[in-house]
């Protein structure tokens, strides 16, 4: 009975936790992959928010019968805005994973060669794929998952319900990071990039001073055993720079809190 009485008082209030953590979940890593059912999802959201229901208080009072419809809207309207938000800066360095593999699979020669992803339901590069399925198994090793849970939770100190987000302080930030998935594209495929260009210098040296010799024949192998050669020479520092990259992701986050908090 005094359950059901909480549900009646407090529905305004779960309706608006549920959008959040419902943005949250569409995108953040792990928890927004697309083969988790839509049904899970929401069941998996209905929970955190119904545990969040007693934990978090709303900037601004809720009646108890709840707001008129159009207000209301607008608030759910801006819970789950917040959240899809908190879960796209989440998953920014994850997309710079993929991006590196792109670049890496355009050097070695796997450019035509994808594979479906049931992460993201798309077609993904080779090298691509692999890093990202390397990245998620460390996220959950390192128990980052929980940590998103946690970014869960202190959002609703930055940005309580009913509050007032400064989204138009955050433009200039997401621009950036967006941009910054390039340089870490880069950075993460770098000793393969320059590896394969090495290769081509030399194959090229090669074709000038043996005409009579087919450079295609011997450059494809070469390259597709260089590059994944120190794929495998590069593994720990991939993964330490994994580590830095996953801590700065979290920076991100708060970041964006802070600035949405005005």
């Amino acid at each position: 009975m005094e359950l059901l009485l909480l549900l009646q008082t407090k529905l305004p209030v779960l309706l608006l936790l549920f959008s959040r953590v419902g943005g949250i979940f569409s995108t953040a890593p792990l928890f927004g992959s697309r083969n988790i059912p839509v049904a899970g999802k929401a069941g998996l959201a209905g929970v955190f928010a119904f545990l969040l229901l007693p934990l978090v208080e709303p900037g601004a009072a809720v009646p108890a019968a709840g707001l008129a419809p159009l207000p209301f809207a607008v608030e759910v309207f801006k819970e789950a805005v917040i959240g899809l938000a908190i879960g796209f800066v989440a998953s920014l360095f994850f997309s710079a994973i993929q991006m590196s593999g792109q670049f890496l699979d355009t050097q070695i020669g796997f450019g035509i060669v994808n594979i479906f992803d049931v992460h993201s339901g798309q077609q993904v590069p080779l090298m691509g794929n692999f890093q990202y399925m390397l990245a998620l198994l460390l996220f959950l090793v390192l128990d980052l998952h929980h940590v998103v849970i946690q970014a869960l939770f202190d959002s609703y100190q930055w940005l309580p319900l009913m509050g007032k987000p400064v989204f138009l302080n955050t433009a200039d930030f997401m621009i950036q990071a967006t941009g910054n998935t390039l340089v870490i594209a880069f950075q993460l495929a770098m000793p393969v990039i320059m590896v394969t260009m090495l290769s081509d210098v030399a194959l090229g040296i090669l074709a000038r001073t043996m005409p009579q010799l087919n450079i295609f024949v011997v450059g494809i192998p070469l390259k597709i055993s260089l590059g994944v050669f120190m794929m495998g020479l590069a593994m720990p520092a991939y993964v330490y720079y994994l580590k830095v990259g996953f801590h700065g992701l979290f920076r991100q986050v708060y970041r964006f809190l802070q600035l949405a908090a005005g």
